[in-house]
């Protein structure tokens, strides 16, 4: 039991080293950096990096260099803002919908004039918003480790 997790952790941290393996993890963990689960991403990491059979360290580190102590405010309201504007897009209120918890929330932020939230605004926001820029940095992502990964010719 042990050898396996063991050599499970080991294929984990050293495996995918090929340049699309390493593209994949790392816009994955771009994608969970714009996650809204706030608390949830290196759950989310583990779990992910499991499922996908990608490299959890690349993984990781892509998450955690985005999503920072010094990012983090600009990337949610740029995850809420992308919500908000897709739920007027469509002509939604999502407020109706907040779970009870959430009201309460907005009577206290409204004491500091921030207007109503919506839980669901963030949520959809966030989860497109990391779409979208995960989809859009693979490309250069791709790029990059390869011409890290050449070997030059002898």
């Amino acid at each position: 039991m042990i050898n396996q997790t063991v050599h499970f952790i080991k294929k984990m941290l050293l495996g995918g080293r090929t340049p699309v393996k390493l593209a994949q993890a790392s816009c994955v963990g771009i994608f969970i950096a714009f996650s809204p689960f706030i608390g949830f991403h290196w759950l989310m990491t583990i779990i992910l990096a499991w499922v996908l059979q990608l490299n959890i360290g690349v993984m990781y580190a892509a998450a955690h260099i985005v999503n920072n102590p010094f990012t983090m405010v600009p990337l949610y309201l740029a995850g809420y803002a992308v919500g908000d504007f897709i739920a007027k897009f469509l002509g939604l209120n999502l407020l109706v919908h907040n779970p009870s918890w959430m009201q309460w929330l907005n009577i206290k932020l409204s004491c500091l004039g921030i207007p109503n939230l919506s839980l669901w605004t963030f949520i959809i926001g966030g989860n497109v918003l990391g779409l979208v820029v995960a989809l859009l940095a693979y490309p250069f992502v791709v790029r990059f480790y390869k011409r890290i990964l050449v070997r030059p010719a002898e």
